[in-house]
Parts: structure tokens; sequence; C-alpha cells
């Protein structure tokens, strides 16, 4: 899994950064995760900022 810190990749088809808000929590862009065959549990999904 390819992981950015820097803003914008997630957005750009990096698989995964963080996303600093109110709180901290993973960014997932779930495209790049689907295509790259890997499935992530429920709950990770639900705590996580999401991109599509």
């Amino acid at each position: 899994m390819l992981y950015s810190p820097f803003e914008g990749h997630v957005e750009r088809g990096v698989m995964a950064g963080i996303a600093i808000e109110a709180k901290v929590r993973p960014y997932l862009n779930t495209g790049a995760i689907a295509a790259a065959g890997l499935e992530l549990k429920p709950l990770f999904l639900k705590v996580s900022k999401v991109h599509q």
C-alpha cells in the first residue's frame, strides 16, 4: 500500500494519507485500493475519510 503524507496526493491516486481536521484520521483513495485488489475491514473504512 502506497502512503503519502502530502496534501492532494490521495486525490491524484495515492492509496492512503492522513486527514488532519478536528481529529487526525486515515484518508483513503478507494479507487486505488480497489484497483490493487486490497480489501479493508469495514470498521477501518468507517473511521477513515474516503476519496472516491
